[in-house]
């Protein structure tokens, strides 16, 4: 909903509501039981103290963030917010793995561990310290979630269409994977991988290819013609949008 939408339905002004947003005023305790009704929220939804966490976009990476409409990048570190909110909830209730996950900032990381600045290396070097060994990687959402990292998919809407995916890195790192992109399930991977090695658009890529299908291990399988029968298989296998050739290491279809 705009400020304006919600505006009307209280009665005031959408610049009272912006307001409200960020924290610079609060709404008259009549107000609340009728907020929570035009948002869908439980009233205790805007109880004092409740655990938020605020995100900006230089804490999220989007892919083809240009392309972003800045209300839909806004909305979506919204829904990160709410994320974060929901797993603040339930990790007093369930143990969620610990964090391992090199480089990143927060959580069981210990100072001082990263990985290499190149994509590449450093995706051999993630692929080494989760034992992925050298062969195709199964299951990869799960194994992202087994290492402690918090994959979700929002409802499909209107708006998903226009963020390609994004990951977080604030108390705990989270890849969010837009529906629209699951048509293809080698599209999502690759997707998923592009947001575990995110950094600048290229270089996430590239860590991306050479996380899913290693250099080392896939050229050695490449036929020598162009055969797209075996193309097709070894792209089965490896689980890749595409596979690449042996002179471009990260060029993708």
């Amino acid at each position: 909903m705009t400020k304006k939408e919600v505006a009307e339905q209280l009665g005031v002004t959408p610049a009272a509501v912006g307001q409200y947003e960020m924290g610079v005023a609060k709404p008259r305790p009549d107000l609340l039981p009728r907020l929570a009704d035009t948002l869908d929220v439980p009233l205790p939804f805007f109880i004092a103290g409740r655990p938020s966490n605020r995100l900006d976009s230089s804490m999220a990476h989007f892919r083809a963030l240009r392309s972003t409409p800045k209300a839909q990048g806004e909305r979506a570190l919204a829904f990160a917010e709410q994320v974060w909110e929901l797993t603040y909830a339930l990790e007093k209730r369930v143990q969620f793995p610990p964090i391992d996950l090199p480089g990143f900032s927060g959580g069981e990381v210990p100072p001082g561990v990263d990985l290499p600045l190149d994509p590449a290396a450093a995706a051999r070097e993630l692929r080494k310290r989760w034992g992925l060994g050298d062969g195709p990687v199964t299951h990869l959402v799960r194994r992202m979630e087994a290492h402690g990292i918090v994959v979700v998919m929002p409802a499909a809407d209107e708006a998903a269409r226009t963020v390609d995916a994004f990951s977080s890195r604030s108390a705990r790192p989270v890849a969010i994977l837009t529906p629209n992109r699951t048509n293809a399930v080698y599209r999502h991977r690759f997707t998923a991988a592009h947001e575990l090695g995110s950094r600048q658009e290229r270089e996430a890529d590239a860590f991306a290819a050479e996380f899913l299908t290693p250099a080392a291990s896939i050229t050695p399988l490449l036929p020598r013609r162009l055969d797209l029968a075996q193309l097709t298989g070894l792209r089965r296998v490896w689980g890749a949008a595409s596979i690449r050739s042996s002179t471009a290491a990260a060029s993708w279809a």
